[in-house]
């Protein structure tokens, strides 16, 4: 459906958005842009995954 489709595009954004991270020569807070990268997309997207669920439970 529509959020398995949202989700494969998000996995292919995010890989590749991780791959090019790797490259840059990046000094300071490297740990907590990973973090963000890795953990924090998909926190954000548990999140609004659960809320659209929610609010689609309730209007239904």
């Amino acid at each position: 459906g529509f959020d398995d489709r949202i989700k494969g595009m998000l996995q292919m954004m995010m890989a590749e958005c991780s791959k090019e991270f790797e490259y840059l020569p990046i000094l300071e807070n490297a740990e907590i842009l990973r973090n963000i990268l890795y953990a924090g997309v998909w926190t954000v997207y548990y999140k609004t995954l659960k809320a659209r669920r929610e609010q689609k439970k309730e209007n239904d």
